[in-house]
Formats: C-alpha cells, sequence, structure tokens
C-alpha cells in the first residue's frame, strides 16, 4: 500500500488551506524545499520559523548560498517578503535537524558510469547543478577521461543547443 494515500494524510489541494493546517492541531507537514528558495515551504516557514515548539528537518542536500542552507547552519533571522510586498525580519526559533542520505540526484560516481556506459558516447555534456567548483571537477574529469565535449556553464551563461 502507498502509505501516502492513507487516512493519515492530508493533501493540500489549494494554498488557501494552507492557513487551516498552521492554524491547527499538532502535525507533520510535508512540503517541497527548493532549498527553502521557493514552493510550499515558503509560506510554512514565514509563519513557524518564530516558534521553538516547531522543527524544520531538511532531508536532502542545501546547497551553498541558499537560504535552506543558511538556516541549516543556524541564522537566527533572515529577511523574507510578507503578503502585502514589504519586508519583514523572520526570526528563526525552530529547531533545525538534517537527514542525510536522501536525494533525488545521482552523485558523481553515477554521473560518470552513465557517461561510461551510455551509447552511442555523448558529443556533449552539460554539467548544470551542484555546487560551483564540483560541476567544474566533473566536467573536467569527462573531457579527459572519456574525450568528450563536457563543459559547466557559469550563472547566466547561455549555450545554444542544435
Amino acid at each position: 500500500m502507498n502509505p501516502f494515500q492513507s487516512e493519515y494524510f492530508t493533501i493540500v489541494e489549494h494554498p488557501s488551506a494552507r492557513e487551516e493546517i498552521i492554524e491547527g492541531r499538532e502535525c507533520i507537514i510535508l512540503a517541497t524545499s527548493g532549498m527553502l528558495e521557493g514552493g510550499p515551504v515558503i509560506e510554512y516557514f514565514k509563519r513557524l520559523a518564530s516558534d521553538e515548539k516547531n522543527t524544520i528537518i531538511f532531508v536532502s542536500y542545501q546547497i551553498e548560498g541558499t537560504l535552506g542552507r543558511r538556516v541549516q547552519k543556524g541564522i537566527a533571522e533572515v529577511p523574507m517578503l510578507n503578503s502585502e510586498g514589504k519586508i519583514e525580519i523572520i526570526k528563526i526559533k525552530m529547531r533545525v535537524e538534517s537527514i542525510e542520505g536522501f536525494s533525488g540526484h545521482s552523485d558523481r560516481r553515477q554521473i560518470i558510469n552513465y557517461v561510461r556506459k551510455v551509447t552511442p558516447k555523448p558529443e556533449k555534456v552539460i554539467v548544470c547543478h551542484g555546487e560551483k567548483a564540483k560541476c567544474y571537477s566533473i566536467a573536467d574529469y569527462l573531457r579527459r577521461k572519456f574525450n568528450v565535449d563536457a563543459i559547466a556553464p557559469r550563472v547566466l551563461e547561455t549555450i545554444r543547443l542544435r
């Protein structure tokens, strides 16, 4: 049985239902994180961060420079836009926990194995997800090891695909 189809789960069909969840009974909220840079978690975070009774648990990697990483590292407050479009300071008093080992992405070894096994051999590999230094490193490795045109574009760099 799919555990997410259990009677214990309530699917949030519309953003207007978040208020009832925030104001309601104790609960566990599973929300897409976007490294606290976007998605439903932002509304929950803004409303729940200032209460020490609440906990946020990160179960995926938080890249350097994102709000998720800053919260993970212990930032005490953060400026965020409120519903009127004005900046307000959110005090972070909630507990912050991290669970390592969950990822929706391949690691370096898996990417290298994929490039090694894929046929026909790719003409070009664009490494575009991850920390800058690691992207450059894997692109360099793929160029040297497999003699392919591997690049790690810079932020806002345009690449023409044909």
